[in-house]
C-alpha cells in the first residue's frame, strides 16, 4: 500500500503541477497565501551532557539542574575553581521564550486569531528534558495567555496548558534520530574506514593525546573526545575557568574545531544516509504539504506542526538538501519550511533562524531558486524520500542462499541476531554511534 500510495502522489504532483514547474523570483508576493508552515528548532542551552573523569566541575553544585538540562542560569567563576556565584541570565528557557514571541508575529495571520487550538497546531519534541522544556517555554511566547484563558487565580500569568507529544528515543528516527539502524551503522563504519577521515583524524592526534591524558579517560574513543571537547564549550559558555591544557582546542578555525564542526556533515554524507537521517522527515513534510494542497489533510484547519529537535536534527536537514556550511547549529536556532500558493500554483520556501535578526532572507535551494515549486522539489530530492517503512530501509542486505522449507523458520529467527552483532561489532570497534556522537548536543 506504501507504494501504491508513493506512485499516486507522484502522479497528483505531475498532473496537477506540469503547468507550474517554475516560478518567477521577481514575481509579487502580496497576493500569495501561506498555507502551512513547519517549525524544527533547537533546544535552549544546556548543561553539559556529561562530565569527564577529571572534570573540576562535576559536583551538583556546579550544575544543580543536572547534566544535559536546560539552563536558567549561569555560573561566574572568581579567584579559584571551587569558588564562583550564580547569576541568572537570559539563557536557555529565555531564548525560547523570545523565538516564541518571534513565530507568533511571523504566524498570526496564518492561525487567523492567533489563538492555539489543537486542530490548528500539533507540537512534538525528542523525548529529552532539555528538548520538551525548551518547547513548553516556547509556546509561552508563541501562545501568551489571555484573559479568557485563565483557570486558576494562583497562576494568572499562565494559561491552558498546550500538549507537547513525544515518541520513546530508541524509536525516534524523525526527531532524536535515534533509532537504531544497522545500514546506517554500516554506511558510517564505512566512512569511518575512508582516507579522508583518517586524514582529518591524523591533523588533530595531538590534540586527542593532550585531552586524554588530562581528562582522565583510559582507552578514550572518539566519542569520549567530542564528549570532552563539548563539555569544555559549555564551561567556557557558563564563564567557568578552563585549565590551562585546552589550550587553542575550543577556538574556531583550530583543527580540533574544525574536525568536530566538519563532522556534523559527515553524519549524513552519502545519498543513503541522507535518506536515512533526515528522508524520513522530509517525507512527513511533503506528505503533509501535498495533503493541504488537495484540501485532505486532517484535520483541515491544521496550519503550524512544531518539531523541538536538535543541532543534528537542523545539520542533517539542511545537508540533505546540500545548504549545509559545515557549523555547529546554535541553540534555539531554527527552521521554517513553508507551503505557499500562488493563483493555481504551489511553491515551498525555507528559512533558516540562527540570529537574533528577524528578517530572514529565504534559502536558494539548489536546483530550484527561493521561491520552489512543490513538484521540482519532489523531483530534485526524490533520491533521498524513502519509498519504505524505517525497518525495511534499515535491513542490512543478507548474502541470498538456498533455504530449505523446513529451514524458514530458523533463517527467520537468526535475522534479528544477525542485524543486532552488526550494530553491536561497529559500535564496540569506533566507540559510538553517530547518534550518540553528536547526538543531541
Amino acid at each position: 500500500m506504501r507504494q501504491v500510495y508513493m506512485v499516486l502522489v507522484l502522479l497528483f504532483i505531475h498532473g496537477t503541477f506540469s503547468s507550474s514547474s517554475q516560478i518567477s523570483e521577481g514575481e509579487a508576493v502580496e497576493n500569495d497565501q501561506l498555507l502551512f508552515a513547519h517549525v524544527i528548532f533547537r533546544h535552549g542551552d544546556r548543561s553539559p551532557l556529561k562530565p569527564y573523569p577529571n572534570d573540576p566541575y562535576k559536583g551538583v553544585e556546579f550544575f544543580p539542574g543536572g547534566f544535559g538540562q536546560v539552563t536558567k542560569v549561569s555560573f561566574i567563576c572568581e579567584d579559584t575553581i571551587s569558588t564562583f556565584s550564580i547569576a541568572l541570565q537570559k539563557r536557555g528557557l529565555q531564548r525560547h521564550l523570545e523565538l516564541g514571541k518571534y513565530l507568533r508575529k511571523r504566524y498570526y495571520e496564518l492561525l487567523g486569531d492567533g489563538k492555539y487550538a489543537p486542530d490548528k497546531v500539533y507540537v512534538r519534541s525528542s523525548d529529552y528534558d532539555r528538548t520538551i522544556m525548551s518547547a513548553a517555554a516556547n509556546l509561552l511566547g508563541f501562545f501568551p495567555t489571555e484573559s479568557d484563558q485563565i483557570w486558576t487565580e494562583e497562576l494568572p500569568s499562565i494559561g491552558r496548558p498546550i500538549p507537547i507529544h513525544t515518541v520513546p528515543i530508541k524509536f525516534d528516527h524523525i526527531v532524536a534520530l535515534e533509532r537504531p539502524c544497522a545500514l546506517y551503522d554500516k554506511a558510517f563504519e564505512d566512512r569511518l574506514n575512508s582516507n579522508e577521515f583518517k586524514e582529518a583524524k591524523r591533523k588533530v592526534d595531538r590534540y586527542f593525546k593532550i585531552m586524554m591524558e588530562h581528562s582522565g579517560y583510559k582507552n578514550a574513543t572518539i566519542g569520549d573526545a567530542y564528549s570532552v571537547w563539548d563539555t569544555l564549550k559549555v564551561h567556557r559558555s557558563e564563564n567557568l575557568r578552563l585549565p590551562s591544557w585546552v589550550g587553542d582546542m575550543l577556538e574556531p578555525g583550530s583543527d580540533m574545531d574544525n574536525f568536530f564542526v566538519d563532522g556534523f556533515k559527515m553524519l549524513s554524507n552519502t545519498t543513503e544516509m541522507k535518506k536515512l537521517k533526515s528522508g524520513f522527515l522530509i517525507k512527513e513534510m511533503l506528505e503533509r504539504f501535498i495533503q493541504k494542497t488537495q484540501s485532505k489533510l486532517k484535520p483541515d484547519r491544521f496550519t503550524i506542526q512544531i518539531y523541538s529537535a536538535h543541532d543534528i536534527t537542523i545539520s542533517n536537514f539542511l545537508n540533505s538538501l546540500g545548504l549545509f556550511d559545515s557549523h555547529v547549529p546554535p541553540y534555539a536556532s531554527c527552521l521554517l519550511f513553508e507551503l505557499y500558493k500562488s493563483r493555481d500554483n504551489f511553491y515551498v520556501k525555507l528559512f533558516y533562524k540562527n540570529t537574533t535578526a528577524d528578517n530572514l532572507p529565504p534559502l536558494n535551494i539548489p536546483g530550484c531558486g527561493t521561491k520552489c515549486p512543490i513538484n521540482m522539489f519532489y523531483q530534485l530530492f526524490d533520491h533521498i524520500i524513502p519509498k519504505q517503512d524505517f525497518e525495511s530501509e534499515c535491513n542490512l542486505s543478507l548474502p541470498s542462499m538456498p533455504v530449505k522449507e523446513s529451514d524458514v523458520m530458523t533463517w527467520k529467527e537468526l535475522i534479528g541476531p544477525i542485524i543486532c552483532t552488526f550494530v553491536v561489532f561497529f559500535s564496540t570497534i569506533y566507540g559510538w554511534q553517530s547518534d550518540r556522537f553528536y547526538e543531541t548536543t
